[in-house]
């Protein structure tokens, strides 16, 4: 009997055991929780990728303890409160706007440089184009005193160029304008000034200082008496234009003695009526009239030419003031009114020859009609940070 009844309870048993692992599936698992009956290992993995709930697109994926429920006696855990905590990083400042930084900085340093200055500004608000702009630029009316220079029109500058203008006129401009033009400068031409813009004749055209109101061109200064400098008419001819004139009168020399050369290889025979005129002995001396400083003589034909009549009064007629005669200072176009003292052309070259050459000592960069064709006509002169040295032209 015990054999028979040995495999029947062996049987049994596992009957058993698979009922009780039916009901334990049956029992409902905590949210978020992982049970495994006790005394039971886990099965091998499933072939897909577990079940999770689908969240809404739209939703973002909630925090890892939102989805653990909390068993019997524990304490909810507190999520962090990242989204509270307030942003550590600073404002962001517009890209077309100066930082409250720069603006306080640029300030402060501008009005050191003005400290003491006899200048007439108007302060301008901060400004910025990309890369162009001033945190604090003035508008310059007039620098100096005794006598007070006046910029015509009135430029946007940065308080360096405004500080360096200042001592220009010092130490260079009306030392130079009491020496060669008799009076002292008043008046101070601009041609230019802000103007946001690359550098001409520059590589790459980089950023101009222009662009930076850290930059003036200056076309004309005015002296007290009336006399006016301007770059264009009284700098005088430069190095390039005088290369150019030589060069130019050297080709025209070799094509002159070109032309000789050709003619001087080809005999010259004279036409058969030219030499019979020059050897008849009857040929009668061509008639030739010459031409008196008299009045009289004015009036007359030239004898062969009827109708020709050289420029003067007629018989009876009194002197106009035109032709060959001595003009009359009673009609007729009055000479150019001169300004009493005015310097000569070559006073004005010399002033403004010298005037450049101080402001290279002054400035970052100052060019004048010796530069390039582009500074013909005016001085550019700013406060650009050189690391060698200036840039004289």
């Amino acid at each position: 009997m015990s054999k028979l009844w040995a495999p029947r309870t062996a049987w049994g048993t596992c009957v058993l055991a698979i009922a009780a692992s039916a009901a334990a599936a049956q029992q409902v698992l905590p949210t978020g929780r992982t049970f495994s009956a006790p005394g039971f290992a886990s099965g091998p993995a499933a072939s897909g990728p577990p079940t999770q709930p689908v969240a809404s697109a739209a939703a973002p994926a909630p925090h890892v303890s939102t989805l653990l429920a909390p068993s019997a006696g524990e304490t909810p855990a507190t999520p962090p409160a990242t989204a509270a905590t307030p942003s550590m990083r600073p404002a962001a400042v517009r890209s077309d706007q100066w930082s409250p930084e720069e603006i306080a900085v640029a300030k402060a340093q501008c009005n050191l440089k003005l400290k003491g200055l006899d200048a007439v500004v108007i302060p301008v608000e901060p400004f910025k184009q990309g890369g162009c702009g001033a945190p604090a630029a003035v508008q310059l009316v007039s620098i100096g005193k005794s006598p007070q220079v006046s910029l015509s029109p009135p430029p946007v500058l940065t308080c360096d160029m405004v500080a360096a203008l200042g001592q220009w006129l010092k130490e260079g401009v009306q030392v130079a304008a009491r020496n060669h033009l008799g009076a002292p400068v008043i008046r101070i031409d601009v041609m230019s000034a802000y103007s946001c813009r690359g550098a001409y004749g520059r590589a790459h055209n980089r950023l101009s200082e222009h662009a930076r109101a850290n930059a003036l061109d200056i076309r004309s200064f005015i002296a007290a008496n009336a006399a006016e400098s301007a770059l264009l008419a009284d700098w005088g001819p430069t190095a390039r234009e005088i290369r150019h004139q030589v060069a130019m009168a050297k080709a025209a020399a070799e094509r002159e003695a070109a032309a000789k050369s050709v003619a001087s290889a080809k005999p010259v025979t004279p036409p058969a009526g030219a030499v019979a005129l020059a050897t008849s002995p009857t040929a009668e001396p061509e008639k030739t009239t010459s031409v008196a400083t008299g009045a009289s003589s004015l009036g007359t034909l030239i004898e062969g030419v009827p109708g020709l009549r050289l420029p003067g009064p007629r018989q009876g007629e009194a002197n106009s003031g035109y032709g060959l005669a001595v003009p009359s200072r009673l009609g007729g176009p009055k000479p150019t009114a001169t300004v009493v003292g005015a310097p000569t052309a070559h006073a004005r070259s010399l002033f403004l020859r010298e005037i450049h050459a101080s402001a290279c000592r002054i400035f970052g960069t100052a060019l004048g009609p010796e530069a390039d064709a582009f500074h013909r006509n005016h001085f550019h002169v700013d406060m650009a940070a050189r690391s060698l040295r200036n840039i004289c032209e």
